[in-house]
């Protein structure tokens, strides 16, 4: 018998061992599942014409609350004919018997740059269906109690006729102070212009947009006297400092698109009066005086919201920074 050694046993156990262990079978984790990415809610669509539109708009909409004021005083104001302009007039015709207050221009290049066609009524007596807000004795834009029925005829700005939508509901202006026993030194003079328009353009019908809401004006510089002297002063415009609030909703008509605009209380639009901007080429221009600072959210059908930004400083100029979705332009307005 051949002799075995004990080396050639240990290999063959060892053999034996190796292929007889049941191999452990490896676990595989459950994958974590990604999330699908969330679809965008909006429609993309980088046109900026409509947000300028608005914002010329609404320009028109707070210069017809300021020509009141001016007007309210029996002058023209910034909304005057420039003197160059020989051919163009802006009258002022102020009737304290039926309490009324008319503005009228005739190709009336005026001191803000803008030109001028037709005429702004202003109605300030009582009355129980259109201006039941108005106080008998508040005769003054600076009143307590102040109240206008705005009505306008073939009223043009630059390419843009402006109208009351339906002429049976006038657009208003008011006086909203609290009451008349208030001190200028610790309150703010406070207005608001509110109605329905249609704005018309006479180059490009599909700009046409209906403007539908609420602005709202703060005098902020009130206690100052060398502004406001006293309750029965009259504010000296050129000095003032101004925010304005509100919002306003509509349709543009170039695809029945409707539309919604908000001017935020943390960021209202700032004007200071004393910042006059003329634009690069303009002649004449002396009295413009444009939004400097605050912010205004646009949405218009399933775009993406626009925040148009007048800007972050005090800057004189009438430029905006229109930001949407991950894109930002910047824009100089009509």
């Amino acid at each position: 018998m051949k002799h075995i050694s004990s080396k050639n046993i240990l290999i063959a156990f060892s053999f034996l061992l190796i292929f007889s262990c049941k191999k452990e079978e490896k676990k595989i984790d459950n994958p974590v599942p990604v999330p699908a990415p969330t679809p965008d809610p909006y429609t993309y669509n980088n046109e900026l014409q409509s947000s300028k539109d608005i914002s010329f708009a609404t320009y028109v909409i707070s210069d017809l609350d300021m020509i009141c004021a001016y007007a309210s005083q029996g002058i023209s104001g910034d909304y005057e004919a420039t003197p160059s302009q020989s051919s163009s007039t802006t009258t002022i015709v102020s009737d304290t018997m039926v309490k009324q207050i008319v503005y009228a221009c005739n190709n009336s290049r005026c001191k803000d740059g803008r030109l001028r066609n037709g005429a702004a009524f202003f109605y300030y007596g009582y009355d129980p269906t259109n201006n039941y807000w108005a106080q008998p004795n508040a005769n003054h834009y600076e009143s307590y109690g102040f109240s206008a029925s705005v009505y306008l005829d073939d009223f043009r700005v630059n390419d843009w006729k402006v109208q009351i939508f339906d002429p049976s509901q006038p657009a208003h202006i008011r006086n909203t102070l609290a009451g008349d026993l208030y001190n200028p030194a610790l309150t703010n003079l406070t207005w608001e212009i509110s109605g329905k328009f249609q704005f018309i353009n006479n180059l490009d019908p599909s700009r046409n947009l209906v403007w539908e809401g609420v602005i709202k004006k703060t005098l902020k510089n009130t206690s100052d006297t060398a502004v406001f002297a006293n309750k029965k002063a009259k504010v000296k415009w050129h000095l003032a400092k101004l925010d304005y609030i509100g919002s306003f909703s509509g349709m543009r008509s170039s695809s029945q698109t409707l539309y919604t605009y908000k001017i935020d209380s943390n960021t209202p639009l700032y004007r200071d009066m004393t910042c006059s901007y003329a634009p690069q080429g303009a002649t004449d221009v002396t009295e413009f005086h444009p939004f400097v600072f605050g912010k205004s959210v646009f949405t218009i059908g399933d775009y993406h919201p626009r925040t148009i930004d007048y800007g972050p400083t005090l800057n004189c100029d009438n430029k905006v920074n229109i930001s949407f979705k991950d894109e930002s332009h910047t824009e100089e307005l009509d």
